[in-house]
């Protein structure tokens, strides 16, 4: 019976989340139709050119993806990309659901996860984040590349502590910073179909835990002492835990313009040593592109992303704050971007790529008292042997 009941369970998950991705996938699919089906840039001559004379030495390249899609792009058969790509983030301010919440009404209304009869009383002011990514990608044949990546990440935070059990009177902030080595990955990415105009690349993956998720911080407490403790969850380099990365991703491009829309799914398998793991992700992506010179690429990507809250827990992250509370780590979230991307034809560089992108959220419905972002901006160099 028990068996039958977590079936059926299972099965009721897997409907809900193959609604979210089909709806998702079909609100950015009509958008990116119907601006590209309007463009005016879409003649008759430029799509009938590109389709009878794909190959020749004057048809046009396909265009670059925007740098925020994870491995679009494929290297030609033995040759290697090398890509570093510095990110930053900012977040501050908390919501519940979509409703900002203040600190104040926070440590009054949120109770401590180890024990709900005592209230929070420490809360998060911002966090700055900047990711060091390093990436190299080799072309195994037309159809087949391997992308591995590594990540480096640097916390920087900020946190308010109300004096003793229970009231409204801050005592101070904290100042501290947490950093590592995030999780190793390594991507199979597969030619499903590709025309003159169309190109669709399916993507398997799987990530490492090579980081720490047992790092600590120093935090002003409600007594007034600053303690070292275990950092909160989202505040750990890495979640020491192994997952499934499946990814899917089609573009499209007739003359200078060009689109695409791209998924991606993170999948943890197992709890780490601490006793957690992340919950599951999706992101949706949808993007276009112009070739205002053949030089210069500016990019638009809307990003839409759901995670699930933090499975288990971690008795050693028992902070009195939001972020060590497992059930405050899911939501949902939509953000657009605008990005360039210059070929390095312009420098006299033929072989490098530069690219950048800047966005911000418009749209998060978070669990939480949790911390909303703010900001995100990313810089990549590329360079292809």
């Amino acid at each position: 019976m028990n068996y039958v009941l977590n079936l059926k369970k299972i099965c009721l998950f897997v409907r809900d989340e193959l609604c979210d991705i089909i709806i998702s996938v079909s609100e950015i699919v009509s958008i990116l139709f119907c601006v590209v089906i309007s463009s005016p840039v879409l003649s008759d001559e430029i799509i009938a050119d590109q389709i009878i004379s794909p190959h020749n030495d004057e048809s046009p390249k396909r265009p670059h993806v925007p740098i925020g899609v994870f491995i679009a792009e494929m290297p030609a058969p033995n040759k290697l990309v090398i890509a570093i790509a510095p990110n930053y983030s900012g977040s501050s301010g908390m919501l519940v659901g979509s409703t900002p919440i203040s600190p104040q009404k926070v440590v009054l209304t949120t109770p401590w996860f180890f024990n709900p009869r005592y209230f929070d009383r420490v809360t998060p002011e911002y966090k700055n984040t900047v990711t060091q990514n390093g990436v190299i990608h080799y072309g195994l044949s037309e159809d087949l590349s391997i992308a591995i990546t590594a990540s480096y990440t640097h916390n920087y935070l900020a946190s308010l502590t109300f004096k003793g059990t229970e009231g409204i009177i801050p005592l101070g902030k904290s100042y501290t910073e947490t950093m590592g080595f995030s999780d190793l990955t390594s991507t199979a990415v597969i030619r499903v179909f590709e025309d003159p105009i169309h190109k669709v690349t399916l993507n398997l993956g799987a990530a490492y835990p090579i980081g720490s998720d047992t790092v600590n911080k120093n935090t002003l407490k409600s007594n007034g002492v600053f303690e070292d403790s275990r950092a909160a969850y989202s505040q750990q380099p890495s979640s020491q835990t192994y997952s499934f990365l499946p990814g899917l991703l089609y573009s499209g491009f007739i003359g200078p313009l060009s689109w695409g829309v791209a998924y991606r799914g993170r999948f943890y398998l197992f709890d780490n040593n601490q006793g957690w793991r992340p919950g599951n992700s999706n992101e949706f992506d949808g993007w276009l592109t112009y070739n205002i010179t053949p030089e210069i690429e500016p990019t638009l990507r809307v990003v839409t992303t759901k995670w699930q809250h933090i499975q288990g827990y971690d008795p050693e992250i028992n902070g009195k704050t939001p972020g060590a509370d497992p059930n405050f780590n899911g939501g949902q979230r939509a953000e657009i971007y605008g990005g360039a991307i210059v070929d390095g034809r312009l420098l006299g560089m033929k072989s490098l790529i530069i690219a950048t992108e800047i966005g911000v959220p418009f749209y998060q419905n978070l669990s939480g008292p949790q911390q909303m972002k703010n900001w995100q901006g990313a810089l990549q160099l590329r360079y292809r042997y």
